[in-house]
């Protein structure tokens, strides 16, 4: 039984590092998803404003980093 135990231990502790890990890794993918949407947002909102100020689209664009294609839809 002690070996048992000791591998059922074992087994938990790993599965628990793992887990830890795992939550580590999903939690760093999920913010850097984040904040990439949250910088393709800000582009987006930043082109509108712009755009409906008047600015060129060209110029935007590069202000911006979207397309000529992306701005013309706003």
């Amino acid at each position: 039984k002690g070996k048992e135990e000791g591998l059922a231990e074992g087994l938990e502790k790993g599965e628990a590092i793992g887990l830890e890990k795992g939550e580590a890794i999903g939690l760093e993918k999920g913010e850097a998803i984040g904040l990439e949407k949250g910088v393709q947002l800000t582009k987006i909102k930043n082109a509108r404003n712009l755009k409906n100020l008047g600015i060129a689209i060209d110029i935007i664009a590069k202000a911006t980093g979207l397309s000529s294609d992306e701005i013309k839809k706003l």
